[in-house]
């Protein structure tokens, strides 16, 4: 994953661009396995928006759900707890 100028892009082993997608933040992967290189291909990331909290297919870059909270303050991440998720920044707060 490389996030450029509001822009998250996905990169393969060759260097390849695979998708692309709009990102407030760099996204979170989400994977079955931890590595420090998930396989994207069926991981699910989130990402902060100006509405909420979106998650992306790893696999294609598309938004698959969208979760209407507060906006996260600029430069926030978002990470997967339990059965909802984690939005931390200049605050925290944890979302079920």
């Amino acid at each position: 994953m490389v996030w450029i100028g509001g822009t998250a892009y996905a990169i393969d082993s060759s260097g390849a661009q695979v998708w692309s997608a709009p990102a407030e933040s760099l996204p979170t992967v989400t994977a079955d396995s931890p590595s420090p290189n998930p396989d994207l291909n069926g991981a699910t990331l989130y990402v902060p928006t100006s509405t909420g909290v979106a998650a992306l297919d790893g696999t294609t870059g598309a938004v698959t759900a969208q979760y209407a909270v507060a906006a996260p303050p600029a430069g926030s991440r978002v990470f997967a707890m339990g059965a909802g998720f984690l939005v931390a920044g200049s605050f925290t707060r944890a979302y079920r």
